[in-house]
């Protein structure tokens, strides 16, 4: 099996790379709104930064806010579903959390954004889900 990439598959990756640094700084860093609205400790070890500019809030606040923007995924999963989901994705977040602060162990940025997106995103789909009335 041979794989070709040439110079346009490049370039179509450094301008990809590009646009989600646009759109990561313009959401995430020049706007003040996410932290006016959600109150966040703002450390610099626990928060992500684009070209050395830090994130407004925190990494697990950043997949909060990624999680509501995914809740639309879920929409259409079974009640039953998404209490699992929800309910696992309480559990681990909590044991990271805990974990942490209580000095056990040190977590990841990396874990604490999909944390903080799978709870935000299950939790908003199932109250959805149940608002709806949909079984």
């Amino acid at each position: 099996m041979n794989i070709r990439i040439d110079a346009g598959s490049f370039a179509i990756a450094r301008e990809t790379k590009a646009l989600v640094e646009q759109l990561l700084t313009a959401i995430f860093v020049d706007s003040s709104l996410l932290y006016r609205v959600v109150r966040c400790h703002q450390r610099a070890d626990r928060s992500f930064s684009v070209r050395g500019r830090q994130f407004h809030i925190c990494a697990r606040c950043t997949g909060l806010v990624c999680g509501i923007a995914a809740t639309p995924a879920l929409f259409f999963a079974g009640t039953h579903v998404l209490v699992a989901i929800a309910a696992a994705s309480i559990v681990v977040t909590g044991f990271d959390g805990v974990t942490q602060q209580r000095g056990y162990r040190n977590s990841s940025n990396i874990i604490r954004v999909c944390t903080g997106a799978v709870t935000s995103a299950s939790v908003l789909a199932l109250i959805a889900n149940l608002l709806a009335g949909w079984k």
